[in-house]
């Protein structure tokens, strides 16, 4: 980062289940804690490419599950994306290894490094997941990354 430059406030990571929970749920609480971080307080969030990749993996079974047509789900997620800022892997690669120190599964590595990247630039990065287990929020706390879910947040 250019020392010169101010660091912004906050940003967040949203992780695949979070996107998944705050769409696959009617009224879900899930999605109203993303709309008030980012529509009310103004907070910028984040996911990784490969979330895109991983939920498009699993369209077809979870609209099955819903018993909704696959085009209707996708245009959830889009809708919800709106905005969020996508970023492909090349911006964080190289926080992908100390990022693998800090999450007990590797497929999360990416969520990980894309908050250790964005810290680079704010103040305070939130990683959004219903599964905190999957993380040491020790590793990433010495960077001011904290580990939460929608209902720890304290907003």
């Amino acid at each position: 980062m250019d020392p010169e430059k101010k660091k912004r406030d906050e940003a967040v990571v949203l992780d695949t289940n979070i996107i998944l929970a705050s769409i696959l749920k009617r009224g879900s609480y899930t999605r109203q804690v993303i709309v008030y971080l980012t529509d009310v307080l103004g907070v910028e969030a984040y996911t990784p490419e490969k979330t895109l990749q991983e939920i498009e993996e699993h369209l077809a079974e979870l609209a099955k599950r819903k018993k909704i047509h696959v085009e209707e789900l996708r245009v959830a997620v889009r809708i919800l994306l709106l905005g969020v800022k996508v970023v492909g892997e090349q911006v964080y690669r190289d926080y992908l290894e100390v990022a693998t120190n800090c999450v007990g599964d590797p497929a999360d590595a990416d969520f990980a490094a894309l908050a250790l990247h964005l810290a680079e630039d704010y103040e305070r990065v939130i990683l959004l997941t219903w599964n905190k287990k999957d993380y040491r929020g020790d590793c990433l706390e010495t960077h001011r990354i904290v580990v939460a879910t929608p209902s720890s947040l304290k907003i």
